[in-house]
Order: C-alpha cells, then sequence, then structure tokens
C-alpha cells in the first residue's frame, strides 16, 4: 500500500506531483513532504491555484527496513508491468498513475557518495529541454547534472535501454515537465531542509502558492535568476559498474575534479580505468556491490543553462 494525498485549489492552474523515498534508506523527501502536508493542514501554506500531488513514500517496505530496494532498484525498469517478478513490480503501476496526474513532477532523493562541494544538492536534468532547465534552475539549487539516460547506453549494459528509465525519464515520455533532485547526502542534516525548499519554491515558481500565507512571506526563493556563473553543470557521460576485486584509485567525492589520463580504478584483471579528458567523479559508491553502478563520469557544460 503507498499512501498519496492530494490539495486542489479552487482556481485552476498547474498540477505537480512531488515524490519521496523511491528508495527506501533516502528519507529526506518523505521528511520534507510530511512536514509540507502538516503546513498545508494548519494552514501556514495555501494553495492560490492548481493540484498539489503528494506521495511520502514511494517504497514503503524498503523504508521500513532502511534499505535501498527490497528486490529490485525502483527507480530503474519503472513502467506498467503485466508479468510481476519482484516486490518492486507491484509498486510501478501505482507510481505510474500518480505520475500520470501531474503536468509537473519533481522526485527527491539523496545519495551515498561524500561531496568535497560547498553546495551539495544538485538535480538531474534530462539535456536542453527549456521548461525543464528553467524550473531546475528555479529550486535554489547551483549544480545541475544531465545525460544519465546517454551515460547508461554507453556503458557496458547498453543493449538494456528500460535500465535507466525511472521517475522522471517515465514521466518525460508522457510530456511532463520533470526533474530529480538529489538533496544531499543520506546522513546530511541540510538534505531535508534543500527537499522542503525545493518544493516551496516549486509552489512559488508556478504561482501556486498564496502570496499572502506565511509560507510565502517566511521563504523566498533563493536562486532565482543565478548568474550562470554562480552554477555548476556537468555533462554525464560513462557510468562504470564494479566487478567482483575492483579497486578505486582512492577513495573519491562526489565532484571531485579530475584531470585528462589520471587513473581512476583498477580492474580485477589488471585494466586501468583512466579519464578520457578533463572532468568530474559523480556519485562514486565505496562499496558497490559486484555488478552494480560503481562510479559516474562527466564533463563541465554551463552552456547547456543558457538554453
Amino acid at each position: 500500500m503507498i499512501k498519496t494525498i492530494s490539495y486542489e485549489s479552487i482556481n485552476a492552474g498547474a498540477s505537480l506531483g512531488i515524490i519521496g523515498a523511491v528508495h527506501g534508506n533516502e528519507k529526506c523527501g518523505s521528511i520534507a513532504i510530511n512536514q509540507i502536508i502538516n503546513e498545508l493542514d494548519n494552514g501556514y501554506i495555501k494553495l492560490k491555484q492548481g493540484k498539489l500531488h503528494l506521495m511520502p513514500i514511494a517504497n514503503p517496505k524498503a523504508y521500513s527496513e532502511n534499505m535501498r530496494f527490497i528486490e529490485r532498484n525502483l527507480n530503474r525498469y519503472l513502467y506498467k508491468k503485466q508479468v510481476k517478478q519482484y516486490y518492486e513490480d507491484h509498486l510501478d503501476s501505482i507510481i505510474c498513475d500518480f505520475i500520470d496526474k501531474s503536468d509537473f513532477l519533481l522526485d527527491l532523493h539523496s545519495y551515498a557518495s561524500d561531496t568535497k562541494i560547498k553546495h551539495e544538492a544538485f538535480v538531474f536534468l534530462s539535456g536542453r529541454d527549456k521548461h525543464e532547465i528553467e524550473y531546475a534552475k528555479n529550486l535554489g539549487i547551483k549544480n545541475f547534472i544531465y545525460g544519465w539516460q546517454q551515460a547508461f547506453q554507453n556503458s557496458e549494459n547498453k543493449e538494456d535501454k528500460l535500465e535507466s528509465q525511472g521517475t522522471t525519464e517515465y514521466a518525460r515520455l508522457n510530456n511532463i515537465v520533470a526533474v530529480t533532485l538529489e538533496c544531499g547526502q543520506h546522513l546530511s542534516q541540510n538534505a531535508p531542509r534543500n527537499a522542503y525548499l525545493a518544493i516551496i519554491n516549486s509552489l512559488i515558481y508556478f504561482d501556486m502558492l498564496d502570496t499572502n500565507c506565511q509560507a510565502y512571506i517566511d521563504n523566498q526563493i533563493q536562486n532565482n535568476n543565478a548568474s550562470v556563473d554562480d552554477l555548476l553543470c556537468i555533462h554525464m557521460q560513462d557510468v562504470y559498474y564494479r566487478n567482483a576485486g575492483d579497486k578505486l584509485f582512492q577513495n573519491w567525492g562526489h565532484f571531485d575534479k579530475i584531470k585528462q589520463n589520471q587513473i581512476l580504478a583498477y580492474r580485477n584483471n589488471g585494466d586501468i580505468i583512466q579519464a578520457k579528458q578533463d572532468g568530474y567523479i559523480l556519485l562514486p559508491k565505496l562499496n558497490a556491490s559486484a555488478g552494480t553502478e560503481w562510479f559516474y563520469f562527466g564533463v563541465q557544460d554551463n552552456l547547456i543553462l543558457n538554453t
């Protein structure tokens, strides 16, 4: 069973969907969504127009066990399935139907990697969709990554195109503007606050928040009209999977800068993984299981933010 709550203004407007805990050990989105629910119920937040659909916990069993997933990564292979083999397969249709109700989608996540950058939250973009980019730039976040699906298609598993299909990819197939916000490291005290402010800024951006309510007065958008020079956008190009015995060259942090030809990791067969060009290590998992995603590599491309 998945709990969802919807709020509908008497005035027509945008339909916004917010999802938390697609991965059960990523609690920040659920914390923020539940805070939003409480503040809507007590009148601190008031909708001026539109519809707000909230799913605090998308994977309840994984959430209760504090696990990323039970049998299958819910943010991969997301589509309505006729044959249900894994626990998460039974959740797909519920989540897809929830997404279908919205014009816009914000999916809230956190990550396991350490980070050495000042602004730890970042947004996943699909590419050069101007509506999506403008929405993302108004969330109050300074870091962006795009090229997720292309990176998977360049990987060892490139024949399996559905592996990279999660909530936002499913939404985009149905002409819904969608972004994933990685709010920070799993245990970061900033992550729930980043998630909460992103929801408030979304309501402001879509002109859904009553400007007379206390939430609007207390929470003005932090990053509106920011210069591209103040932002960082990375084009993700490669995803690397770990084999048993593989080792990272060092304990990389998320967004670590890399020089061309720098050694990134060693394969157990003696092969060396080197950077093809100057770029960044993204979301390294020091203890990744064999056969799972290990780390990603990307290069800076701030020009996309001017699309």
